[in-house]
């Protein structure tokens, strides 16, 4: 009986923490777009139409990829830890190839748009990402 009620507490602990990590996963993923927003509204600001366009599709390439990453993590509810850990490959797989395609869009899409500018505004993003990471510590 002991055995029983203990293994529902660490079911619900877990659970708990599963719910913390979802809550923080959506919180980083909504500082990502929002630092898209304002790297555009910035970039408008000081460079002009076309290179705030091609910052926030840098930021692009961040944060749907993430979305992403952060759905397929949510879907699927790993009971072993062999599952987790496939959950979690597939789930990063999936990001770097939304990734790849992303900025293979931009690219053929966009030819025109000014190329550092996109690696500005992801690196930017990513940058914030980390950031917001290390405070939610």
């Amino acid at each position: 009986m002991a055995l029983a009620t203990t293994w529902r507490r660490m079911g619900s602990v877990f659970e708990s923490g599963r719910s913390r990590l979802k809550a923080i996963l959506w919180r980083l993923i909504l500082s990502q777009i929002g630092s898209t927003l304002l790297l555009a509204a910035l970039a408008v600001w000081f460079k002009g139409a076309e290179v705030a366009q091609a910052v926030a599709l840098g930021g692009v390439a961040v944060f749907v990829p993430a979305a992403l990453s952060a759905l397929r993590m949510g879907v699927v509810r790993a009971v072993t830890p062999q599952a987790a850990l496939r959950t979690q490959v597939s789930a990063q797989a999936l990001k770097w190839l939304g990734t790849v395609a992303i900025f293979g869009g931009i690219f053929l899409g966009c030819p025109e748009l000014p190329a550092l500018w996109v690696f500005v505004g992801f690196g930017a993003v990513q940058l914030a990402y980390w950031v917001a990471l290390l405070l939610e510590r």
